[in-house]
């Protein structure tokens, strides 16, 4: 019965990030400059977590249907690699400063175009489906080297591509930046790597912790015949 719960929440979960993937290129602002038009929201965080985590979603259900061990071993690896790290920090990053104001994220003028369904199924719904998945999902953590690689290369390719859209497009991908000068700027972008970081390294001892104390509940008899 467990089981069958989890899998429905996987299919209408992807299903939900489908069509908000398709949302977002069939409705867009009238009002967006052309610059921030011509990628559309391929310039967003929450954009790139939202296709990862659709794409990890539809591995996990690909698994269900062929129980493949490497298939099973390379969705352990992105999850604690980019999809359980990355939802969370794209989830408390938004509401944070939204709860500091909403026009810093999302303004109000974005509701028509960026409804309260999908300001939740990006920002909120992402995160409570990959604690879901670390508590239910048993994956496995990869080697802390290995996974921690993947996750600042991801990190680190956003950066240089939101670096890239000020110089050659001429805009900050997020308002508050201009408010900044290059100083404050560097140093925002210094401390956003360091803490991105330590989300990595704490959703990881969430795993180890997790898939530990699994492991001791087991039977002793069990636990002997390893």
């Amino acid at each position: 019965m467990a089981e069958k719960f989890v899998t429905i929440v996987r299919i209408l979960s992807f299903l939900i990030y489908l069509f908000s993937i398709y949302w977002q290129y069939i409705v867009q602002p009238p009002f967006l400059s052309p610059e921030r038009k011509l990628f559309g929201p391929l310039i967003y965080l929450t954009y790139w977590d939202l296709l990862l985590q659709t794409g990890f979603f539809f591995l996990l259900l690909i698994n269900q249907l062929f129980d493949s061990r490497r298939l099973k071993n390379f969705i352990d690896l992105i999850f604690y690699a980019l999809a359980l790290p990355i939802s969370w920090i794209v989830s408390s990053s938004f509401w944070i400063l939204w709860a500091i104001d909403r026009e810093l994220v999302l303004p109000a003028s974005m509701d028509p175009y960026y409804p309260p369904w999908l300001n939740h199924s990006t920002h909120t719904m992402i995160a409570i489906l990959t604690i879901m998945e670390l508590f239910v999902g048993k994956h496995k953590p990869p080697q802390t080297r290995k996974g921690f690689f993947i996750f600042f290369t991801f990190v680190i390719t956003y950066a240089i591509w939101s670096l890239y859209l000020r110089m050659a497009m001429g805009f900050w991908v997020y308002p508050f930046l201009d408010q900044m000068n290059s100083t404050f700027v560097t140093l925002f972008y210094i401390s956003s790597l360091f803490l991105y970081s330590m989300t990595y390294f704490v959703s990881l001892f969430c795993g180890k912790y997790l898939c530990n104390n699994n492991q001791d509940h087991r039977p002793v008899k069990q636990r002997k015949n390893r």
